[in-house]
């Protein structure tokens, strides 16, 4: 018996997402095109219906992805994307929740949540203005969540908060830290978690500097 054929996917990338994010599902999909939105990595994306409809428009392929930049869609993930965006798929739309990673490994700080609507049809999907997407039919969430990089070391972290804000002396430092562990959860946060709160407790962020 012959394989049904292999989805195709326009990706909408909200700032640089690179093919190093993707390999994953480059093996899954038959084909893949980028559109590359000129929007901030973290702009919600009810802000920016128009554009994000005007891509929809411009798109080759019925199924989209949205992914930010420093998200990768890891091994298990592309499958179930080419499941989902298949032949018999379960819905036209589907929310992806995302997990953080600091240091190569899960940070979880707080609950993933319920994720955004990240893989639609283009035909089945619109995004309204101000106000929630209009999907034809049920939305279904993925099992398997986008995977987002922060630091990949403790070091680049403090240096990265060292050129926006100011060093905080030790017994500040502890109180940021403490009261940060405290409502994050130590049993949630783990070892990883501890690690980024001590070093983000560190420094004062300035808001005048980027």
């Amino acid at each position: 018996m012959a394989e049904p054929p292999r989805p195709a996917i326009t990706l909408l990338a909200l700032g640089p997402v690179t093919t190093d994010c993707t390999e994953h599902l480059v093996r899954q999909v038959g084909a893949i095109e980028q559109i590359d939105l000129r929007l901030e990595h973290d702009a919600p994306l009810a802000a920016h219906v128009a554009e994000i409809n005007r891509a929809i428009d411009a798109a080759t392929c019925d199924w989209i992805l949205l992914v930010r930049a420093h998200e990768t869609v890891g091994e298990a993930l592309a499958a179930e994307i080419a499941m989902s965006a298949g032949p018999s798929p379960r819905a036209w739309g589907y929310r992806i929740r995302t997990q953080p990673t600091y240091r190569g490994k899960p940070l979880t700080l707080e609950p993933l949540g319920d994720g955004e609507l990240r893989l639609l049809h283009r035909r089945h999907v619109r995004f309204l203005a101000g106000g929630d997407p209009k999907v034809q039919g049920t939305v279904i969430r993925t099992r398997e969540p986008l995977e987002a990089s922060s630091f990949a070391s403790s070091a680049e972290h403090a240096s990265w908060l060292a050129e926006r804000g100011t060093r905080r002396g030790f017994l500040g430092r502890l109180g940021v830290f403490a009261v940060d562990a405290l409502r994050c959860g130590p049993l949630r946060a783990q070892a990883n978690g501890l690690v980024y709160l001590w070093v983000n407790s560190g420094w004062k962020r300035d808001t005048s500097r980027r």
